[in-house]
């Protein structure tokens, strides 16, 4: 039953609530909502970004967060991935922890800068050493330093050839779970 002030007619509180609702069940009544949605259901919700073709201009454009689950995107394309992003803080100095089939791993720093024409410092190089060092139960982690510009600083470069640092830049980005799904191979 539905109240309706003498006074405010129309405009009584019930009368408002009461349009509201039926305006709101109407509107979820044109919803389609599966009854069950399975894990590879809502997996290929999401496929086409997964499919989608980037170029580097859409790299370039990312935010930092997005260039790393661009990343993810790209090495869960291989199911015999394992592949997590971790916290976007506390982590250790890994974006991205990959496991693969035969107990081979990777640590994987992302570094996206807004202008790709920068050299990259070697502060990836320093952050993935670190997190060699906290991810001890990570059997000898192949490290991959992964970044949108050209290329790395002369300290950057030496700093990862001396750690057995990949480094991933701008010429191979495209291609980048390939790259690293390959090297875990090796």
């Amino acid at each position: 039953p539905l109240s309706k002030h003498q006074q405010f007619n129309e405009k009584s509180f019930d009368l408002i609530l009461d349009k509201i609702l039926t305006d709101k069940r109407k509107i979820a009544k044109g919803v389609f909502v599966p009854t069950s949605v399975t894990q590879s259901d809502f997996a290929n919700m999401f496929s086409d970004q997964e499919n989608e073709k980037y170029t580097l201009e859409d790299i370039d454009n990312l935010e930092p967060l997005n260039f790393e689950e661009h990343v993810v995107r790209k090495l869960r394309t291989f199911s015999n991935l394992k592949v997590s992003l971790t916290p976007t803080s506390h982590d250790y100095g890994a974006d991205i922890i990959v496991k693969y089939k035969n107990n081979s791993s990777a640590i994987i720093q992302c570094k996206h800068r807004s202008s790709f024409q920068r050299n990259l410092s070697e502060d990836g190089c320093d952050e993935l050493i670190n997190a060699k060092r906290n991810y001890r139960d990570l059997i000898n982690p192949k490290l991959f330093l992964v970044s949108n510009v050209s290329r790395p600083t002369q300290g950057c470069f030496n700093k990862a050839n001396a750690n057995d640092i990949n480094l991933i830049f701008r010429d191979s980005i495209l291609d980048v779970g390939n790259i690293i799904k390959n090297k875990l191979n090796e």
